[in-house]
C-alpha cells in the first residue's frame, strides 16, 4: 500500500489506510477487505451502475472481489488481435 501511495501517479492513499494495512496480521487480506469496503460503498451510491477494477498483479484478486460483491463473472474476448480480456 505504501508503494501505491508513493509511486502511482494520481492515486492518493490516506495515511490511516496505509497504517491499517501495515498493522494488519495479513496485509494482503487487509487490502482485499479495504477494496471490498470501498467498492461496496461506491456501488451503494445513487446513480452508480458499475465499477472499473484494475489490478497491478496477475492474480485472481479482481475475480475474488467481484464474487464477494455478488457480481457474476463473464469472459469477453477481444477480436482485434490483442491478448484476451476478461470482464467481470
Amino acid at each position: 500500500m505504501r508503494f501505491v501511495a508513493s509511486s502511482v501517479p494520481g492515486i492518493d492513499v490516506p495515511p490511516e489506510i496505509v497504517a491499517r494495512v501495515e498493522q494488519a496480521a495479513d496485509p494482503e487480506v487487509e487490502c482485499f477487505d479495504i477494496a471490498f469496503e470501498l467498492a461496496s460503498h461506491a456501488l451503494a451510491q445513487p446513480g452508480v451502475a458499475g465499477l472499473h477494477f484494475i489490478s497491478f498483479r496477475r492474480d485472481a484478486g479482481i475475480a475474488q472481489l467481484c464474487r464477494r460483491l455478488g457480481i457474476a463473472p463473464r469472459v469477453e474476448r477481444e477480436t482485434n488481435g490483442h491478448s484476451a480480456s476478461v470482464a467481470l
